[in-house]
């Protein structure tokens, strides 16, 4: 018997959706595995079963078989006593936190289970040495960048000090330094002998760090690789498996030059919030059916820029013109559909379907069940937009910006928990919206794979 095992379960929604069919799986103590496989094909609600989100908080959910922690089933064990022994990191870190300063949330664990005090402190001092997290002592956590608040929620964990630890999608809207950091912060993790679950799309800073590989596919695990085995992968196999890339990705797409001919130009644009400088003079154009992709690091305000020239900030310095014309903020919204990074803000209905047809033309209406096929949510079209996987919604929300009418429109992170099938479909989407469609499109982005395909030029925010 394993440290972690899972025997014979079948996982079902309420709906009757079979979400794991018969899964076995044995994790050793001090052994690092890692989920792959499809969007939707029920990685994450493996990693709920471990840290008992299911049955516990997750009712919508059943299932039948056996999960055990240390020969204990996580039906009989309360989820504090779970909490105790198993520490999570989600793909949108915000979703735990419970604090407005660092150094509360990293010892708020600990708090929380009436820990000594002179053992918090030893082990708040012992993370900030271990994981070097100096620099973000005294901040607030609102004010922390995605890269940062993610590196939070790992020193939080580490601060409990849990011997299992389960990361979902840990690598997503991160940019490559930020991931190598992580890379670290699990490496720290299985020095300090702890059991690690991921699951994750991005493969290349793992392959030098997982004891096994589990391949899933709708709900049923088909492979098991070692790391000898997955570092032998080939183009060819990442392909037939349609999984990401297990070499490191390097950007191959030339940067775009300023042209004030083009027809769509951002000049000199400048954003100060509360006397501090978040971008100064971006200079930005391009034409209708190109793609141009924005990149720099995290916290860099890559996503303020969008905001201000999608209309939504309205304190910035700088012109934006479209076709000649000077775009006051008013005449921005009218024309720019904004893909956020947090999804679930732009998610209203209670299906798939309704989502894309409200505020839809009855004359367009007949363009929803064509777009939901093409980026394969066809058959979920009835589900409520919640019930998806993060990997759907994001697909989904691409649905609704070619469904819109607008000339320009803009993409924060498009990738998030994407697999290679769903990427690959959803650059398509964008580059037809672009060329096919004659669109004004621009994607800001991490992920370099993703880019090299998608991105006619690329203009690096620094």
């Amino acid at each position: 018997m394993g440290y972690v095992n899972i025997n014979d379960v079948f996982c079902t929604s309420k709906t009757g959706y079979k979400i794991l069919k018969g899964i076995n799986l044995n994790v050793e103590k001090g052994e690092c595995i890692l989920l792959m496989g499809l969007s939707g094909s029920g990685k994450t609600s493996l990693t709920k079963l471990i840290n008992g989100i299911i049955p516990h908080f997750e009712e919508e959910t059943d299932f039948v078989g056996e999960v055990l922690i240390e020969g204990e089933s996580t039906r009989n064990i309360s989820q504090y006593k779970i909490s105790e022994k198993v520490g999570s990191i989600f793909q949108n870190p915000k979703s735990q936190f419970f604090n407005s300063d660092v150094e509360g949330e990293i010892v708020f664990g600990l708090e929380n289970m009436g820990t000594d005090p002179e053992l918090i402190k030893k082990s708040l001092k012992k993370t900030i040495n271990n994981l070097n997290i100096d620099r973000l002592l005294g901040k607030n956590v609102f004010s922390l960048s995605s890269g940062e608040k993610q590196i939070l929620a790992f020193a939080s964990i580490f601060a409990l000090n849990t011997d299992i630890v389960v990361l979902d999608e840990p690598s997503s809207n991160l940019d490559m330094d930020t991931i190598e950091t992580i890379k670290n912060n699990i490496e720290i993790f299985k020095k300090e002998g702890k059991t690690i679950i991921v699951a994750e799309h991005r493969l290349y800073y793992l392959k030098d760090i997982i004891d096994k590989a589990y391949y899933i596919d709708e709900g049923i695990i088909k492979d098991c690789f070692t790391q000898e085995e997955i570092k032998l992968f080939n183009s060819k196999k990442e392909n037939n498996l349609k999984i990401r890339t297990l070499s490191t990705p390097k950007l191959e797409v030339l940067e775009k030059e300023f042209n004030k001919n083009d027809e769509y130009l951002c000049e000199d644009l400048s954003y100060t919030i509360n006397g501090n400088l978040i971008f100064k003079d971006i200079n930005i154009s391009l034409n209708r059916g190109e793609v141009l992709g924005i990149i720099g690091k995290n916290g860099i305000g890559k996503t303020s820029l969008l905001k201000c020239i999608s209309g939504l900030m309205k304190k910035n310095t700088g012109s934006v013109f479209f076709n000649n014309k000077l775009l006051n903020n008013k005449d921005r919204l009218k024309n720019t559909y904004l893909v956020t990074q947090d999804i679930n803000s732009q998610l209203f209905t209670l299906s798939v379907k309704e989502e894309c047809e409200l505020n839809l033309p009855e004359d367009r209406l007949n363009q929803v069940d064509v777009v939901l096929n093409r980026l394969g949510l066809d058959k979920y079209k009835d589900k409520h937009p919640m019930s998806l996987s993060g990997g759907q919604k994001q697909r989904l929300t691409i649905a609704l910006a070619l469904l819109s009418n607008k000339e320009i429109i803009i993409f924060d992170e498009p990738t998030s928990g994407l697999d290679f099938k769903n990427m690959i479909i959803v650059s398509e989407a964008i580059k037809d919206l672009a060329k096919k469609s004659n669109k004004i499109v621009i994607v800001v982005s991490h992920d370099y794979e993703f880019l090299n395909t998608v991105a006619d030029g690329i203009y690096e925010m620094v």
